[in-house]
């Protein structure tokens, strides 16, 4: 055990056999703040940080300065310390414990992921400086499948446009695995006409060589929970058909079919079917 600012308890945290964390790792913590009878004060609240930055947690100044990640590890809380929530200073009984469930998310250029550890991409917005890993992500679709019907390479140039143009109003999503982006998502209107003004579109593409790692699912939710933010009520996803991984993906998160539309595109010298999937996020906004 080590004992940390005000009083605070913790043990050594490891991934896998104990590799350490190299500088540069992002870390994402995820706590609870438990009373001694079990109930939660906080539920799953999660910070995000590199090695070496501190951030107040429940009022802790934690850090992950030497300190190694993964597993779930209990921290027992002094009677004295206080947190914050929302700025609101709060009280933490004695013997109050705080759990912490750790992440690795990103691992530093030259050190080697733990193959044994699932994938946990870093989700953050999307912005012009991603034009480029999104044209490496999105390009070989256009060339070599049907899931666009897109049928040129879009430069750089013009991807930093459409996504200067789709954050402007709606949001944008990358997903990060060791520094890399492997994968994107976004919304963009559905119909032009006012009443379609609670209804939009998403789009999802992720690294071919990142496909059945666990990447999509977290991003698309996260697109998701995003939207519905923003009051959005449905939210429509056009597939190009067969494409099994894409139905599987948009039914676990809620899609459902709503419309089937035989030989609408031709791509390659053959007709293309496409299906949409809608799901619907809020009640009824009557």
């Amino acid at each position: 055990m080590k004992t940390g600012r005000g009083g605070v308890e913790y043990e050594d945290l490891t991934l896998g056999e104990g590799l350490p964390v190299a500088p540069g790792c992002v870390v994402q913590i995820v706590y609870d703040l438990m009373l001694n009878r079990g109930d939660s004060v906080q539920k799953n609240q999660t910070c995000s940080f590199q090695l070496g930055e501190r951030r107040v947690i429940a009022g802790l100044e934690y850090g992950v300065e030497g300190m190694r990640v993964g597993g779930a590890r209990r921290l027992r809380v002094g009677p004295h310390l206080g947190y914050h929530d929302e700025g609101v200073p709060n009280s933490i009984p004695a013997n109050a414990v705080l759990e912490f469930h750790v992440t690795l998310l990103s691992v530093a250029p030259g050190i080697e992921r733990d193959a044994t550890l699932p994938m946990r991409p870093l989700l953050r917005p999307a912005t012009a400086s991603d034009a480029a890993a999104i044209c490496a992500i999105y390009n070989p679709y256009v060339l070599d499948t049907v899931i666009t019907f897109e049928q040129l390479p879009v430069s750089e140039s013009e991807m930093t446009q459409r996504i200067r143009e789709t954050t402007a109003q709606y949001p944008w999503l990358v997903a990060e695995v060791d520094f890399t982006v492997v994968a994107y998502a976004y919304a963009t209107r559905w119909r032009t006409r006012g009443a379609y003004d609670y209804t939009l579109e998403s789009t999802i593409y992720v690294d071919k060589t990142f496909t059945g790692h666990g990447i999509a699912k977290p991003l698309y939710r996260e697109l998701l929970r995003e939207l519905k933010s923003r009051g959005v009520h449905a939210v429509v996803g056009c597939i190009a058909l067969p494409n099994d991984a894409s139905v599987a993906l948009h039914e676990k998160c809620g899609f459902v079919k709503v419309a089937h539309f035989p030989q609408v595109g031709r791509k390659f010298e053959r007709w293309v079917d496409v299906g949409f999937w809608q799901v619907t996020l809020t009640p009824d906004i009557m």
